[in-house]
């Protein structure tokens, strides 16, 4: 993997829901969040410290993450989405539209709708 994310911009996030567990199936073990730090106790807000920098945030609700901001760029940050999170997305519910921007200078488009994960380069 190697490269990393300069940006990453969320454009549209509807009621995305991540199986809590589903961060922690990879083989990668090394890439698994680090244990989720509590936020809000009375609302369930939870924050997963992931790859290097990276942080995933959300409401955890019956085992379910239930998203409500993504942190992915810096160091480690395409290894992580490709080792792990794209993995758990295709056990998501709800929808993400995401356009990241690669440290070589590409630019994509992450699209998921109910688990179907799309991920396509974008031309200028």
């Amino acid at each position: 993997m190697g490269i990393n994310i300069t940006k990453w911009k969320t454009k549209r996030m509807v009621n995305l829901s991540i199986p809590l567990k589903a961060l922690y199936d990879s083989e990668r073990k090394d890439w698994h969040p680090k244990q989720p730090i509590i936020i809000n106790a009375e609302t369930s807000e939870i924050e997963l410290k992931c790859g290097c920098d990276q942080s995933i945030r959300g409401i955890l609700k019956d085992g379910d993450l239930f998203v409500t901001k993504f942190d992915m760029t810096g160091d480690g940050s395409g290894s992580f989405l490709y080792y792990v999170l794209k993995d758990a997305l295709k056990q998501s519910k709800g929808e993400l539209r995401a356009v990241i921007v690669w440290e070589s200078g590409d630019i994509s488009s992450l699209n998921v709708s109910d688990g179907l994960v799309e991920d396509e380069n974008i031309e200028l």
